[in-house]
């Protein structure tokens, strides 16, 4: 029991550091007060991208092996970014991430390839050389504007 509470523990600090990078570099703070933001957790692009994104930041830390954290870091970031929606969110990643859906696992890839690109330019703390999740911006954009 202990032991859960303080991998669930680490899940949150790790989870925020996340959520703030996805945040920065998406914009999607911006949305967050226009009737569209609700449209777009329910986007299975937005979906694919941000459970490959959320998994490329999870190699900020080691967590080989170490299931239950990494299931509580999705869990938490996703509840960070769209409150009260992760478990939707979460179990709907989960069903497509064990199928053969090809769509997924191509969006899932640009959300992991992009925040990888991110991540880098950080480590880097190169402020000429700042990355953006440009995909998912171009997407949020769409959506709202539709």
């Amino acid at each position: 029991m202990i032991r859960s509470l303080i991998r669930r523990r680490k899940a949150k600090r790790i989870a925020n550091r996340i959520a703030t990078i996805v945040n920065a570099s998406s914009g999607l703070p911006f949305f967050l007060k226009d009737d569209a933001y609700q449209l777009i957790p329910a986007n299975a692009f937005v979906r694919a991208y941000l459970y490959g994104a959320i998994s490329c930041g999870m190699r900020i830390v080691d967590l080989k092996g170490k299931l239950e954290t990494k299931g509580w870091v999705i869990w938490e970031t996703f509840d960070r970014l769209f409150p009260g929606k992760s478990d939707d969110l979460v179990a709907w990643c989960n069903e497509k991430g064990s199928s053969e859906d090809s769509e997924f696992k191509r969006v899932l890839a640009i959300g992991f390839g992009e925040m990888n690109h991110v991540l880098e330019a950080l480590v880097e703390s190169n402020p000429a050389n700042v990355k953006t999740l440009e995909t998912l911006r171009a997407h949020i954009s769409k959506i709202t504007l539709e």
